[in-house]
């Protein structure tokens, strides 16, 4: 429901030792780092709660702007978590420059900040830093390693439907700027995204928020799949050619098998 209760081993029966229970609605998973731990709601987004030493209550140091729908959470380090919510949106959030310091404060003096309230809530609020419209509910999110070396983290999800997804950060600058502007090419296209649906491509990814910060990897893929008069049409528009583009792509869809 909606309380977050912290209980201790006892030597007969668990102990409970703190609870919380304010402003939170349905509590849909709970992550932890460290002292902190990522609470995801049912209808308010995510919130930071630090777990305090001694008989120290609970402490909200941080929540979401937005009052998203959340189905799954994932912590991907100390400042960040990746979350997806019931209408098909998939975003990465990250704590301010400078939370740290702000949450290492006196917990009267914090306790009053907090008090005093921003936004009817915590006196820190997440950034979001990456956002798409996936299409589909995802329902878990998983931060894992490829089995490859160097091991490289990605992002694994499942959807409603049963289908796998997966998100793989850049590490390299060139790649990154390559299916950038391959993405625009392909959006620019007058059938662009005609192998998923009729809308614009840029409307779609955004159907509930801006897309940011994530190049469609669906789109990109899409280029294979044009006839060879587009593909040379989207080459030229890239000073490339139809085999160096083809063989970028193959490129990223080997490094994640």
């Amino acid at each position: 429901g909606p309380f977050l209760k912290l209980y201790e081993l006892g030597k007969e029966q668990l102990l409970k030792k703190n609870e919380y229970k304010h402003r939170l609605t349905m509590i849909t998973s709970i992550r932890s780092a460290n002292s902190r731990i990522f609470v995801g709601d049912g209808a308010t987004s995510v919130h930071v709660i630090r777990c305090g030493e001694g008989e120290q209550p609970f402490q909200e140091i941080a929540d979401d702007i937005l009052p998203r729908y959340l189905t799954a959470v994932e912590i991907l380090d100390f400042h960040t978590v990746a979350i997806a919510d019931k209408f098909g949106n998939v975003s990465i959030l990250r704590l301010p420059m400078g939370a740290e310091e702000e949450v290492q404060e006196e917990y009267t003096t914090y306790n009053l900040k907090w008090e005093s309230g921003y936004l009817n809530g915590a006196p820190i609020k997440f950034e979001q830093i990456c956002n798409i419209f996936h299409s589909s509910i995802v329902t878990s999110l998983k931060k894992a390693a490829m089995s490859r070396v160097p091991a490289t983290d990605i992002l694994l999800g499942s959807n409603i439907d049963g289908a796998l997804i997966a998100f793989m950060p850049f590490k390299d600058k060139k790649d990154l700027d390559f299916f950038r502007h391959l993405e625009l090419a392909m959006r620019n296209d007058e059938k662009g995204f005609v192998f998923l649906t009729n809308r614009d491509h840029l409307v779609y990814r955004s159907y509930y928020g801006a897309v940011k910060g994530i190049i469609d990897g669906d789109l990109c893929e899409g280029f294979i799949q044009m006839d060879p008069a587009r593909k040379q049409e989207v080459a030229e528009t890239m000073n490339m050619q139809v085999s160096q583009i083809e063989s970028r792509i193959g490129e990223i869809k080997f490094s994640l098998k």
